[in-house]
Order: structure tokens, then C-alpha cells, then sequence
């Protein structure tokens, strides 16, 4: 099945909310907001008062659509002293980077097992 549009999805989010609401008017025990509704009918029309209940049950997003730029943004380098260690699972421990001590002949830069 392909991907809905965006304009289906919203329309889909729409037919769900009307739906919820018409189940709302014929099963709910909705008399409690009665005087509210009658107040907000008062100074506001019919029509605009629904549509911002339906606003409210499809949860439609505020936030603004994000524009991608070709450029990538500005990058900062930072000192050598600040990364070190950074991308390791563990901090580095003392001495961690220093060399075997030579305690053999021939100037080995690490330790050997011994021959048996």
C-alpha cells in the first residue's frame, strides 16, 4: 500500500476527528459544557468554534516548516587539548600512552614473553 499524501493524511486526521465528535454529540455525557459552549456562542460563530475543535482532537502541528540550505553550516575547530579523549569509550588513564620501559638489550619499545 503506498505512503499517503500529506494532504491525505490530513485529510484522514479530518474524517477521524468528525468522527470522534458526532460519537461525542450522540453518546457523551456532554451537558456539563453546555453553559460553556452557550458562552463561547455568545461572541463566537458556530462554525469557527467547531473548526477549532477539530484543530484540537487532529493535533495539528504549530511548528513551522524547517528550510534546508545547500551550504553546510560553519564549523570550529577546537584545540587539540579540548578533544583529546573524546572518542574513546573510556577516559585516558596515567600513563596510558607511555612507552615500555627497555629492560632488554637491544632497545625493544615493549616487553617480550620469555622462550620456553
Amino acid at each position: 500500500k503506498p505512503v499517503p499524501s500529506l494532504i491525505e493524511a490530513f485529510e484522514g486526521q479530518q474524517r477521524i476527528a468528525v468522527e470522534k465528535l458526532m460519537r461525542l454529540v450522540e453518546d457523551a455525557d456532554i451537558h456539563r459544557y453546555r453553559a460553556a459552549a452557550e458562552n463561547l456562542l455568545e461572541d463566537i460563530d458556530s462554525v469557527t468554534i467547531v473548526s477549532a475543535a477539530l484543530k484540537l482532537l487532529t493535533k495539528t502541528s504549530e511548528v513551522a516548516p524547517v528550510q534546508l540550505s545547500v551550504e553546510a553550516p560553519p564549523r570550529v575547530n577546537k584545540p587539540r587539548n579540548q578533544m583529546q579523549g573524546t572518542n574513546r569509550a573510556y577516559p585516558p588513564q596515567k600513563g596510558f600512552n607511555r612507552p615500555y620501559k627497555d629492560n632488554q638489550a637491544g632497545g625493544s619499545s615493549r616487553p617480550r614473553r620469555p622462550k620456553v
